[in-house]
């Protein structure tokens, strides 16, 4: 009578390979940064032009 494996019926985790996740490569490159800016920097890009043109915000001038 063979001896029984007490690990026989425990659970085991499922086979999860890192080389199954896309990379980038040559071919593929990774996607581009995203060229939307949040409102804060619209608003502090505003700012700065402002600063540098020696306008006050909000005037005409």
């Amino acid at each position: 009578m063979p001896t029984p494996d007490p690990n026989d019926k425990a659970p085991r985790p499922s086979h999860i390979s890192s080389d199954e996740e896309p990379r980038p490569d040559m071919d593929h490159p990774p996607p581009a940064p995203s060229t939307t800016y949040t409102v804060f920097d619209r608003g502090t890009a505003a700012a700065d032009d402002e600063a540098r043109s020696g306008t006050l915000a909000g005037s005409d001038d």
